[in-house]
């Protein structure tokens, strides 16, 4: 193999998504002593967008990093996410090199077909509005997690329902027994349910993914011998559930 090794047309796919970065996180990169500011992703999040194998995204890193066209950085978990036992995650960015690489190109402007990260930071703004209706404040790795949902051709409100559950089944978990804490959240459940009717008969939500979303938010509200089931159920999804997405408005002590 040649060094640095070919550019091939998936390569080049991966880099265009690099190089647009995410639409709403910046991290600090330090390269020969500066520091910039720089749009990274997620490997995740890149192979989502390219829609690639871990292997085909893996030749094709190897590849940009060769020839020097993209970096990656790591970010370690915090304290308490060391005790959960979280991992690092890296991240990924163009270089100064990758972007002349780019726009050297004569086709530089991606087809349609090309993949890569098509919502917007409005399209973001829009389902933190809708979290908010739900009584949910997303995090940064639930505006992650939103992008995902959102490329994988989920509506605004779709993702917000999807994520204010997950929010919620880690709210009850974390509950325990305590039957006032509970209670209030059996109350929020009911208000999520009254807001996410309106929007599917506003026609944003889709009937089957507004049923089941609904079925596994009572099965998780309601104590009984099944609830701790289908809460684990509902925080199995390793995307969603990999950290904490949004964090509840309402003080479940005083509700």
């Amino acid at each position: 193999m040649s060094h640095p090794p070919a550019v091939l047309d998936e390569d080049v796919r991966v880099l265009r998504v690099i190089a647009r970065g995410h639409p709403n996180r910046l991290m600090t990169a330090t390269t020969h002593g500066r520091a910039t500011q720089v749009p990274a992703l997620t490997w995740d999040e890149i192979q989502v967008a390219v829609n690639a194998t871990f292997g085909a995204l893996a030749d094709a890193i190897a590849h940009l990093v060769a020839n020097d066209y993209i970096q990656s950085g790591r970010q370690q978990p915090n304290f308490i996410g060391r005790l959960r036992g979280e991992s690092e995650i890296s991240f990924f960015w163009a270089t100064t090199r990758g972007l002349q690489f780019l726009d050297g190109l004569e086709s530089a402007p991606p087809k349609s077909d090309a993949g890569g990260l098509t919502s917007t930071t409005e399209d973001l703004e829009v389902v933190d509005k809708v979290m908010r209706h739900l009584g949910y404040d997303m995090t940064q790795y639930g505006v992650g997690a939103a992008l995902l949902s959102l490329e994988s051709g989920y509506s605004h409100s779709e993702t917000a329902m999807n994520l204010a559950l997950v929010s919620f089944a880690r709210d009850c978990k974390a509950a325990g027994t305590d039957i006032l804490r509970l209670a209030a959240l059996a109350a929020h459940a009911s208000a999520m349910m009254k807001i996410l009717a309106e929007y599917r008969d506003a026609g944003v939500l889709r009937d089957d993914l507004f049923k089941n979303d609904m079925r596994a938010l009572m099965k998780v509200a309601v104590v009984d011998q099944d609830q701790s089931t289908w809460i684990e159920r509902v925080l199995s999804d390793p995307v969603a559930a990999g950290d904490i997405v949004a964090t509840s408005r309402i003080n479940y002590d005083r509700a």
